[in-house]
Formats: C-alpha cells, sequence, structure tokens
C-alpha cells in the first residue's frame, strides 16, 4: 500500500465578474452580497430570451495583461494568463527556470475551434490552418507567456518543480491567428 501524495496550494488566482485578484480578492467576493450579474454588453443581445450575464470587465483584463501579450491571444487565453499571473503572485513565488504552473481546463477557445473546423469543411485538410489549431487546444498555454516575467528554458520544459503555482477552472488555450 502507499501512502497518498500531498499536494500544496500556494497561491491561487482568479479573474471574474465579481473580482480580479489571489486569496483575499475571492474570499471577500464569496463573503459579498454583491450581485456581479447585469445587462449585457459585450454583443448584441436582441431576440435573445435573457440580456442578463456575469461579464469580466475588459478593463479590469487589459489591466492585468500587458498589451502587446494581449493582442496576439485569445480573451479566454488572456483570462488564463491574468489568473495565473495572479496565483503566481498571490503565491509570493519568484520567476525563473524552476517555476511550474498547473492550468486546469476542459477545452480550448471555443471560438478558434469553430473558425478551425469551419476551414476543414470549406476547403478539406487545405483548410486547416496552423495558425488556428494552438487555440484549439487544451494544453497549449506556453510557458513562453511569461508568466511570472520570466522567459522559459530547459529546466522549465523538462520537469514541473516543487514550487507550483496553481489557478484551476480556466480555459488554456492561447494562441489566436494574427
Amino acid at each position: 500500500m502507499t501512502s497518498p501524495r500531498r499536494v500544496v496550494i500556494t497561491g491561487m488566482g482568479t479573474v471574474n465578474a465579481a473580482t480580479a485578484g489571489g486569496t483575499p480578492a475571492l474570499a471577500g467576493a464569496l463573503a459579498g452580497a454583491k450581485s456581479p450579474i447585469r445587462p449585457v454588453r459585450a454583443f448584441d443581445v436582441s431576440g435573445l430570451p435573457s440580456r442578463l450575464a456575469a461579464e469580466v470587465d475588459e478593463a479590469v483584463l487589459a489591466g492585468l495583461v500587458d498589451r502587446d501579450a494581449a493582442r496576439r491571444l485569445s480573451r479566454i487565453c488572456r483570462l488564463t494568463l491574468a489568473a495565473c499571473r495572479l496565483a503566481v503572485g498571490d503565491a509570493r513565488i519568484d520567476g525563473g527556470p524552476a517555476l511550474g504552473l498547473v492550468v486546469g481546463t476542459e477545452h480550448g477557445d471555443f471560438r478558434s475551434s469553430e473558425e478551425f473546423a469551419a476551414g476543414f469543411l470549406r476547403r478539406g485538410v487545405a483548410g486547416l490552418s496552423p495558425l488556428i489549431f494552438p487555440g484549439t487546444v487544451m494544453n497549449s498555454i506556453s510557458p513562453s507567456r511569461r508568466i511570472a516575467g520570466t522567459s522559459p528554458s530547459r529546466a522549465s520544459r523538462r520537469s514541473i518543480s516543487a514550487r507550483t503555482a496553481a489557478a484551476s477552472g480556466t480555459a488554456s488555450s492561447c494562441t489566436r491567428p494574427m
């Protein structure tokens, strides 16, 4: 019989309609009585049965992800990147080649998936774009996104160290066609 493995979550990061931040921000949002549900502003809702949603304000997101990185990333990836950076900050971990991140996700960016499939349906294999594909898969959050202000190295690609920050429940597709 083997002993159970132990996991230590050193930091949390969240970007949602109620708050953006680490553990204190999340605790405050959960304790608060204020609902983040408001009229939808991100797209036209005429003809839809509901006009309400809990949206993450674009200005909040823009303050968490630098403009140069944001222009190459899908919205879902910008949310993931921001949550990862907040988790690293919450954990008070320095960046470097030993830093590893665990990102929980179930899917990539649906817009990229739809565009990738539409290319195939229109033109067959010739319509499959290598620029769109990375945004369709779950594991494409790249270490080169400089989560903690450092570039990837061979050491960080080789293994995830004991110093790991976790950002769970977010999607992780990270490449948007330019």
